[in-house]
């Protein structure tokens, strides 16, 4: 249905039958948790789209209200029902408050003067999407705004062109001070992720923040520093990246990013189970290790972890405790019983005196407030050596070379491996400490690489790859796999 301007209404993309397609992925540096567990629906037949109209994205900007405001800053909106009939008109400086009633219902007041109660949707439809303005929360923004309701609430939805929209993402996703070919790899990635979720949550498509893509609106759009990605908006405008199923049926590619890959990213089937997407395995990223935070470190006592893990367990409504820390250990990198090339932990075991708690995948990263999964960890009483620029070192069993250590008497202690085991035994060459023992020190330390769930394109990796004169389709390929993938403009 044509709404002005040539847009065409979100239902024209969804064909009748979706092609379902297993796919795992993820957004943002920041990309998100929130769609990963339903990964199946994440891609978009786009045979439907030979016509080449542009596209409208809703985009929720809040959702469970009670009661709100919104305020139009500029232009002229209609309100309509969702047959389309003019319930009023709004002008500007006009002050929009919304209720949710008793009955869910949404009531609307304009300026205090009550418009009435509706079931939904309602939308305030701009009068020109290129010149209206409005402002939520703090924010200004383009386009039409769309209230509905659900048992939670009062629901807010900003309706409005993709390209405009994007206007807003991709510097709150990527440094706009970033090589112009980055951020045209990353204007790239952000539409291909918008566009393989329309109607991937029934009365929007995607949310503001990072469970799918950070959308800043026009207040990002406008800034000074956001010039530049306008610039690679523009050059890129309609470009997605796709990939064709096995029976030649071409799809959008859900294209997951990252803050960085930690030298390795991740494969979809690691990171979130089900099949392999072939655009969405690891592959090496060694330019991430040029990037400031490439590395980090991450301290914790005994204590805090027992109480992170009790969180946790409370969380799954578990009534288990884990009691006093014992120790912690990783249990597996592996996929499926092969060896992982990222080298991301799959499964760590936490145990303590009342429980022992296997923790999977990325809930490793939010127990625990990691950057990723990525990691090694030890407690303060494992074996390890300092290296000169201060990082931790942990033995290699096959290493059997005579190591000392100074103890807090002075007193020199031997590290030695006897029977696959590290023993640190004292000078007097009596006493003695089994790695395995898992002796608990003061603190457990958790070593790692990279920032994110580490699944499609390394943001970090994009920008040093531009900085080496790499190009936006360079980093594309490299990323989500260009023997499989390719670009394709499916409307100007």
């Amino acid at each position: 249905m044509e709404t002005g301007g040539g847009i065409v209404q979100i239902g024209h993309w969804i064909k009748k039958h979706k092609f379902m397609c297993v796919l795992a992925i993820g957004c943002l540096c920041v990309l998100p948790f929130a769609n990963q567990n339903n990964v199946d629906a994440k891609s978009k037949e786009i045979d439907i789209l030979n016509d080449g109209d542009r596209v409208e994205i809703r985009v929720a900007l809040a959702t469970g209200l009670n009661k709100d405001t919104f305020t139009i800053d500029k232009g002229e909106y209609i309100v309509v029902d969702d047959v389309n009939k003019k319930l009023g008109e709004v002008e500007e400086d006009a002050e929009i408050t919304v209720k949710s009633d008793k009955s869910n219902r949404i009531e609307i007041l304009i300026d205090g003067k009550r418009l009435g109660s509706f079931d939904g949707p309602i939308t305030f439809k701009a009068d020109n999407e290129n010149k209206a303005i409005f402002s939520y929360d703090g924010r200004q923004y383009r386009g039409n705004v769309v209230l509905d309701s659900a048992m939670s609430g009062v629901m807010i939805i900003n309706q409005l062109d993709v390209e405009y929209y994007l206007y807003g993402v991709v510097g709150m996703e990527m440094s706009p001070s970033y090589p112009k070919e980055a951020l045209r790899a990353q204007a790239i990635a952000a539409r291909s992720y918008a566009l393989s979720n329309l109607n991937a949550n029934g009365k929007y498509d995607v949310t503001a923040g990072t469970s799918d893509q950070a959308y800043g609106g026009y207040t990002q759009e406008k800034s000074t520093a956001n010039t530049n990605v306008v610039d690679a908006v523009d050059d890129t405008v309609g470009k997605v990246i796709v990939y064709e199923d096995k029976k030649g049926n071409e799809h959008i590619l859900t294209a997951f990013f990252h803050a960085n890959g930690g030298g390795y990213t991740e494969s979809s089937r690691n990171a979130w189970g089900g099949a392999e997407n072939p655009c969405l395995v690891g592959v090496a990223s060694p330019y991430d290790a040029k990037d400031n935070n490439y590395s980090w470190t991450v301290e914790y006592t005994p204590a805090e972890i027992e109480k992170m893990v009790n969180k946790y367990l409370d969380d799954k409504n578990d009534d288990r405790r884990l009691g006093a820390y014992v120790s912690i250990e990783v249990q597996t990198r592996t996929i499926d019983g092969d060896a992982n090339p990222s080298d991301r932990v799959s499964r760590i075991v936490v145990a303590g005196e009342k429980s022992t708690i296997y923790i999977d995948k990325e809930n490793i990263r939010s127990v625990f407030g990691l950057k990723s999964t990525k990691f090694h960890v030890a407690d303060s009483a494992s074996v390890y050596v300092k290296q000169v620029d201060g990082q931790a070192q942990t033995l290699d069993i096959g290493d059997k070379k005579d190591l000392y250590s100074s103890t807090s008497s002075s007193t020199a202690a031997r590290i030695v491996l006897d029977n696959g085991k590290y023993f640190i035994k004292s000078a007097d060459g009596v006493s003695s400490l089994n790695k395995d023992q898992r002796v608990t020190g003061d603190k457990v330390i958790f070593e790692g690489f990279g920032s994110g769930h580490g699944v499609g394109m390394s943001q970090a990796g994009a920008r040093y790859m531009a900085l080496d004169g790499k190009s936006y389709t360079d980093i594309l390929d490299l990323y989500y796999n260009g023997k499989v993938s390719y670009l394709k403009t499916i409307y100007k």
